[in-house]
């Protein structure tokens, strides 16, 4: 196992040791620190690994469904003050030895990571990132850009209807024509519309042209700051070349209180996207009632109902596409907090006992009764810090919703009386275990994933990255108690009232419907503007889409840190290996 010299209290170019603690099932020990001048809090993995990972994260909650969380990750990898260059991770990639690069928005946070086996290398995408995230340039043709802007169908012919397009908006609008991506924002964000977690923060495309400017400054302003920064780092490079690293990034900024976000228009969430008057999901809450959006690391939970709900919705289909048999029915219940690993545990080996492979219980019970084609979106799983069980099938038809309620209950009450085979529950854990502590490509970004499960909610980043440790711990309550899987799907389910029934069904004409609809809104819209507005918009459309398409100037690009060919290793790392021999047996 790695260790590391360092101690409890040392402090090393302005960071200060806060805790070390032993990873034996990763072989690893995790350096947690914190840089008292500027807020931001510091977790290293330093493992004998030398596929380094950086990241840093940003806590996020959408405080609306503008996309505001989304639009700012694409707008802050478009150019900084260090680095004005368009898009400088599309160009690094061309100077790196890089085996990850990119960046993701979550349903509460945002998070930049970057891998390398290349020191040099590593640093100079670290250096990048920490510009861009920090110090980004965030002009206005960036939102425009990345998040939305408006336009005509055809620039030359200022008659042509008016529209809006845009990076991210033309992303979600992809997004939201597909089923499978409505089934997971309805079914897994509709458990909680009270709460920035039912919200979109990708963006839903009727609210995406909401966000102003300034609403767009603020929300960078406000949270991209070190004091609200997660600061990840995994591998072998020593923790205080980090710290050197990263104190003159952090040392520009003060610490600060990071402030509460003003939530617009109710932040109602997904149920304000209702389809018919048949949903059921949920009440918009009205703005008085709208709970304030802590930016703290303090989790907003989600009311408990008193009652399951069943919300119908549809999607578009062509006009001549068959609607049979293309019905999606998903179960959704709100089981729990995923700050508690014990308990995330257990329904996780549970899971694996009902649904991980063909023959077990619930999957077959599911797949025999013929309602639907195949089994969807279904298992445990965290919704950022509240955890969820879906059960869900595809192919299927709305006629069927009823039968498909009777067999879910039914084949659950059943389950439940009486414990589950040791074998069945062993094969369980086992398939977990696999899972969980195999070694597989870019396992730094495992180890992130892991911390980023507890840490952006203020939660401990160590809690699911002690894997072994929580597997043996599970397995040792089973032994003790045979009836433990079976009361977790009596309370978590049969007796859990906070259950979301999700019936989205085909639909031929909502497509035309709300293209026309949109088409109204801009046509009234186009009538506000002077013939010379409209030209302009024209103008500065097309203006964008053209500097889209030209190249970043040499001299910008010269800016860029460049990896040379003295930066490598002189040799390729040496993995030991062995040779079995086995001999066939006759």
């Amino acid at each position: 196992m790695t260790t590391t010299n360092l101690k409890v209290g040392d402090k090393l170019h302005g960071f200060a040791i806060t805790q070390i603690t032993p990873l034996p099932s990763l072989r690893a020990t995790a350096i947690r620190a914190a840089h008292p001048k500027s807020g931001a809090q510091f977790l290293h993995v330093l493992a004998d690994d030398t596929e380094n990972c950086f990241s840093v994260t940003f806590p996020t909650p959408p405080p609306d469904d503008t996309g505001i969380p989304h639009i700012m990750e694409h707008s802050v990898l478009a150019g900084s003050r260090k680095f004005p260059v368009r898009e400088p991770f599309f160009e690094m990639v061309k100077n790196s030895m890089a085996t990850f690069i990119n960046a993701m928005t979550s349903q509460a946070y945002t998070v930049y990571p970057i891998c390398s086996n290349v020191k040099k290398d590593f640093f100079n995408l670290v250096e990048v990132y920490c510009d861009a995230v920090f110090h980004p340039e965030l002009k206005r043709d960036t939102l425009r850009r990345e998040g939305h802007h408006l336009t005509l169908e055809d620039n030359n012919n200022l008659d042509s209807p008016l529209k809006v397009t845009g990076i991210v908006y033309n992303e979600m609008k992809g997004a939201y024509s597909t089923p499978e991506s409505l089934v997971y924002e309805l079914a897994g964000r509709g458990l909680f519309p009270d709460t920035p977690l039912g919200r979109d923060s990708g963006g839903d495309p009727d609210r995406i042209p909401d966000l102003t400017y300034e609403q767009f400054l603020e929300f960078h302003k406000t949270l991209y700051h070190p004091s609200n920064a997660l600061i990840f780092t995994y591998g072998d490079i020593p923790t205080e070349d980090h710290f050197k690293f990263l104190a003159p990034v952090l040392d520009e900024f003060s610490v600060k209180e990071v402030e509460k976000l003003k939530e617009k228009n109710g932040g109602a969430g997904v149920p304000a996207r209702e389809s018919s008057g048949k949903t059921q999901a949920g009440t918009p809450v009205p703005p008085s009632a709208t709970p304030t959006l802590q930016h703290s690391n303090t989790p907003i939970r989600q009311p408990r109902w008193s009652a399951p709900r069943r919300a119908t919705h549809e999607y578009p289909i062509g006009k001549t596409e068959d609607d049979k048999a293309r019905t999606f029915l998903v179960f959704s219940w709100l089981i729990g907090d995923m700050l508690k690993p014990d308990y995330v545990t257990e329904w996780e080996v549970l899971d694996k006992i009902l649904l991980g492979n063909e023959a077990a219980p619930l999957k077959k019970a599911l797949i025999d009764s013929k309602l639907g084609a195949d089994v969807f979106f279904a298992g445990a799983g965290g919704s950022a810090y509240e955890l969820s069980f879906h059960l869900g099938i595809k192919g299927s038809e709305v006629d069927r919703a009823d039968a498909f309620e009777k067999l879910v209950l039914g084949t659950l009450e059943k389950l439940a009386a009486a414990p589950f085979e040791k074998s069945r529950v062993d094969a369980a854990f086992q398939q977990l275990a696999y899972e969980t502590l195999e070694v597989t490509t870019l396992f730094p970004m495992r180890v992130l994933h892991g911390s980023n499960s507890a840490w952006p909610y203020g939660g401990d980043p160590l809690t699911y990255l002690r894997g072994k440790e929580l597997l043996d711990a599970c397995r040792a309550r089973y032994t003790k108690d045979p009836q433990m899987f079976n009361r977790l799907i009596t309370d978590g389910l049969l007796k859990n009232p906070h259950r979301l029934f999700v019936v989205l069904r085909p639909d031929r004409d909502v497509q035309a419907k709300a293209d026309a609809a949109f088409a109204a809104k801009m046509a009234e819209k186009k009538k506000q503007f002077s013939k010379e507005e409209i030209a302009r918009i024209a103008k500065e459309a097309a203006e964008l889409e053209a500097a889209q398409g030209k190249p970043n100037p040499p001299e910008l690009l010269a800016k860029l840190p460049q990896l040379k060919v003295a930066d490598l290793p002189a040799k390729p790392r040496h993995i030991p290996t062995k040779i079995y021999h086995i001999s066939e047996r006759n």
